[in-house]
């Protein structure tokens, strides 16, 4: 990667290499600087670039994927007013 990984730039290039390994990334606007979720089976994991941050939100629950998305995007909001 040339960008790095805790810059909104390094994100394009983490997401295309995460897609090219078969990942279903998409993105998650309104949520940091840039965001992006990346769904396995049976967990969300939740992207997100802020202020020189990488981090990384994963939620292993039982349910649809909109209702793990709401919640991980509602957590992360709180992580971000922390930062």
């Amino acid at each position: 990667m040339t960008e790095t990984v805790a810059s909104p730039a390094g994100a394009t290039e983490l997401m295309e290499a995460m897609k090219a390994s078969g990942a279903r990334i998409a993105e998650a606007p309104g949520i940091g600087e840039r965001s992006f979720w990346a769904p396995q089976t049976g967990m969300i994991q939740l992207n997100t670039y802020q202020g020189g941050h990488h981090i990384i939100l994963t939620l292993a629950l039982l349910g649809a994927d909109s209702v793990q998305q709401t919640i991980a995007a509602q957590l992360m909001q709180k992580v971000l007013s922390k930062l």
